[in-house]
């Protein structure tokens, strides 16, 4: 996560922790994190300006930030939000997972997919699939 801050903000969080609160929640937490621009707009009163431009740039990141976690947890990511807090300077990155239950279903229905078996929209596989 400090990686992909570093390579699109040009500067990565200086401490970063992550936590597996639950089997299905994920906090990274990214401290030390605002650019100096950043910092200037929040001592003149602009933090909102500051949090508004980082939930707008993380929204347009949202793709990098889901694949890498699923990368790292071999779990699809149901739910992601990011929160900007200036004081303490931080970055809260917040995940939820796809419920343990659900990941051998999922594995076993794209191994289907991807052998060319096809399930129908109500449930079940075609006949010839079987």
């Amino acid at each position: 996560m400090v990686g992909l801050h570093r390579r699109y903000y040009g500067r990565g969080a200086t401490k970063a922790r992550a936590y597996q609160v639950s089997d299905d929640l994920v906090i990274v937490e990214l401290r030390d994190v605002y650019l100096t621009v950043e910092r200037t707009l929040i001592d003149r009163g602009q933090a909102d300006m500051v949090r508004q431009t980082r939930l707008t740039f993380q929204q347009a990141m949202f793709g990098e930030f889901l694949a890498l976690v699923e990368e790292v947890t071999g779990r699809k990511v149901s739910s992601y939000v990011t929160e900007s807090i200036t004081s303490p300077e931080a970055v809260l990155e917040i995940f939820y997972l796809e419920p343990a239950g659900e990941v051998a279903d999922r594995l076993q229905r794209e191994a289907r997919e991807d052998a060319g078996k096809v399930e129908r929209p109500y449930g079940g596989l075609r006949e010839e699939d079987q």
